[in-house]
């Protein structure tokens, strides 16, 4: 499988949204551990879970002691989206076996269903829906698996009053992360992330001022005197 160009396609496809994933992988493992749960239990809730928007809406739910049957509720209704996804789907897998479906369906992530969807509409020659979703689903549940159970780690070596605001970091870097697509994007955090720490101490919080106006300010640099030029070149040369 991992030879075929539909899984290579996958690959190429997917890479820069596993940063993402594994992001909030990291998020639900501390939350989880937030929560109440022991590292263990933490371990076994995403093994066998393997849903975020359903760990993190169930885990207030187990930290006050709710009943099953609601707590199986809001997982069921978060998760709701993947009737849609499944139906989106139904055309490529219906030459499938029942049991293969419900096997594929146990591993559809948001990303790989946007994904396979895309690639669907407008299919490259040669193109296997099938072996594209494996590969992708693949990606997403080592990437899901292995920041979660670091997530699980690092709540245990963070101090007891810092959990919460570490969640928060890695919260925006999850959104951050997909958003830096060019050599300006780059620039712009990498800018505002050295600034940010050499201006820690300013009284006022001002440090997050100058972060943010220096990392702007870098990235309209970058982009007009370095990536449009080189986009300028490339359509000349076309």
């Amino acid at each position: 499988m991992l030879s075929h160009p539909s899984a290579r396609l996958a690959f190429i496809d997917l890479a820069p949204g596993m940063l993402a994933m594994a992001t909030w992988g990291c998020v639900t493992g501390i939350a989880m551990v937030e929560s109440g749960l022991t590292p263990w239990q933490a371990i076994g809730m995403t093994f066998i879970v393997y849903a975020g928007t359903a760990q993190l809406a169930s885990l207030p739910l187990i930290a006050v002691a709710a009943p099953l049957w609601l707590i199986w509720l809001t997982a069921l209704v978060v998760n709701l989206r993947f009737v849609i996804y499944a139906l989106a789907h139904r055309d490529w897998m219906s030459s499938l076996s029942l049991k293969s479906r419900l096997l594929h369906g146990a591993f559809i992530t948001d990303i790989v269903a946007a994904s396979v969807n895309r690639r669907v509409a407008a299919p490259p020659p040669d193109f296997e829906p099938a072996i594209y979703f494996r590969m992708g689903s693949l990606m997403s549940w080592v990437s899901w698996q292995t920041s979660s159970i670091l997530g699980i780690w690092l709540a245990n070596q963070l101090p007891a009053d810092s959990g919460l605001a570490f969640l928060a970091a890695l919260a925006v870097l999850a959104v951050l992360m997909p958003m830096i697509r060019d050599k300006a994007g780059l620039a712009c955090v990498a800018a505002a992330s050295m600034t940010s720490l050499f201006s820690l101490g300013l009284p006022m919080n001002l440090g997050l001022l100058l972060s943010i106006c220096v990392g702007l300010v870098t990235a309209v640099v970058v982009h007009r005197y370095v990536h449009r030029p080189q986009q300028d070149g490339a359509k000349e040369r076309s």
